[in-house]
């Protein structure tokens, strides 16, 4: 589907007005590469100013903005890894604007405290809840709903090639080493889980994207290294759960008992070319 039609559809679901029109436009020039992406951050920036400086202040008002980042998510789960990146810098460029003065020149920021551009507000929280959330798999029970579980596959893997896209191009990396954890942790958990046929299907490649695109970044994290302040590294640190070399070793060796085992040779292929980034991560980049 072209953004045209994209946009089209998008738009029919929705009221517009001529700011999400705007919006919209803004969205699409730079995954056609129409307008670069810090021209689309300051025509977002600029048409939510006046939103942003006078009806933000309503917590009511909150959902409006909430609907851009909303947009911005239906993005990154409809276009694949070939525009992650143009939406990754879009949102780079928006986040690396001046913050919005209010009139005694401090920075706007929303409830919890995230400023007007420089804190995306609400946008990491938007992302995990609309970008790349999908419905359980211990929700079906039979193959016919395993079977429509998995046409999730498409748009979760989409999100994970932003999320990976972005976590490498920015500092700080927006809490998506969170979504790499999680990955990891739903592709190569030790448990026996049911549906392993169709959880290897969606889990599997989605971890090995990570190992592709953000492998370098998730390894400084693991390492310690990184440089870059998260919140999400925080909480996965928590418990004996979270980022380390030891983890990091305990992937790659599942990802290469993976590799072995009886899960078709297409997922098979998957593990083995996973397995060999990551070895090939920690050689061109030791701890």
């Amino acid at each position: 589907m072209s953004t045209q039609l994209w946009t089209k559809r998008v738009c029919a679901t929705q009221t517009v007005d001529a700011k999400k029109e705007a919006v919209f436009e803004t969205i699409q020039g730079p995954i056609d590469d129409t307008i670069d992406p810090a021209e689309g951050a300051r025509s977002i920036a600029s048409n939510y100013e006046t939103y942003v400086k006078h009806e933000m202040q309503q917590a009511s008002d909150y959902y409006k903005l909430g609907s851009l980042w909303c947009n911005i998510c239906e993005a990154t789960r409809h276009f694949g890894s070939s525009k992650a990146g143009a939406l990754a810098d879009l949102l780079i460029a928006l986040y690396s604007l001046p913050p919005v003065l209010d009139d005694s020149g401090q920075p706007l920021k929303n409830v919890d405290g995230q400023a007007y551009w420089t804190g995306l507000p609400e946008s990491g929280v938007t992302f995990g809840e609309y970008g790349i959330d999908i419905d359980h798999v211990e929700d079906y029970n039979d193959e016919e709903e395993a079977e429509d579980w998995l046409k999730q596959a498409p748009s979760f893997h989409n999100a994970t090639a932003f999320a990976a896209t972005i976590s490498t191009r920015s500092t700080p990396d927006f809490g998506m080493v969170f979504h790499a954890y999680e990955a990891f942790d739903l592709a190569l958990g030790d448990a026996v889980k049911p549906q392993k046929t169709e959880r290897t299907a969606m889990y599997l490649p989605a971890a090995a994207m990570w190992t592709r695109t953000g492998g370098v970044k998730l390894y400084r994290f693991c390492a310690g290294r990184s440089g870059v302040e998260s919140a999400a590294a925080d909480v996965l640190a928590q418990g004996g759960h979270g980022l380390s070399l030891g983890r990091w070793s305990h992937w790659r060796e599942r990802f290469e008992a993976l590799a072995l085992a009886e899960i078709g040779e297409i997922y098979q292929e998957i593990a083995a070319s996973a397995a060999s980034r990551m070895k090939e991560t920690e050689i061109d980049d030791p701890a």
